[in-house]
């Protein structure tokens, strides 16, 4: 799948930057220093060094918009590389839902989806996040 940047107006930008807030966590400091630069710089993407090219707004919020999802998300986000029945076990767990039910909705679902837009890397029974800029910042202020 082919990634676009985000293309956001200064004032849609100073949006997102006022609700992140003053924060002391690490991430939405790191979140509001890159949408500042970005505003400071009129530039409407969110690449940096660590990740790969931003996914356009549109594709961010709709992997955003389910609640599995999301915590699969933050899951990859602090585990780094892992089993998909580990995997499954946190998103079950924090979800205190049923581990079968998660299991098939990431198997068939989330992790497919995620896949597909190039912000999980999957490999046999191992899934890895790859690192989303804007999927970082809205994560981060998902969390509070």
């Amino acid at each position: 799948m082919s990634r676009t940047p985000v293309l956001l107006d200064d004032d849609e930008w100073a949006r997102v930057l006022d609700a992140l807030g003053d924060d002391d966590d690490e991430g939405v400091r790191d979140c509001r220093e890159t949408i500042a630069a970005q505003v400071r710089d009129g530039r409407s993407d969110c690449d940096s060094g660590d990740h790969q090219e931003t996914l356009d707004a549109d594709t961010a919020f709709e992997l955003l918009s389910d609640p599995v999802r999301r915590e699969l998300l933050w899951t990859c986000r602090e585990r780094g590389t892992m089993s998909v029945d580990d995997l499954v076990d946190a998103v079950a767990g924090e979800l205190d839902s049923d581990r079968d039910r998660v299991g098939v909705d990431l198997h068939h679902t989330h992790i497919p989806k995620l896949s597909d837009a190039g912000v999980l890397t999957v490999e046999s029974d191992t899934v890895q996040y790859g690192g989303d800029r804007l999927l970082d910042c809205l994560a981060a202020v998902d969390r509070e």
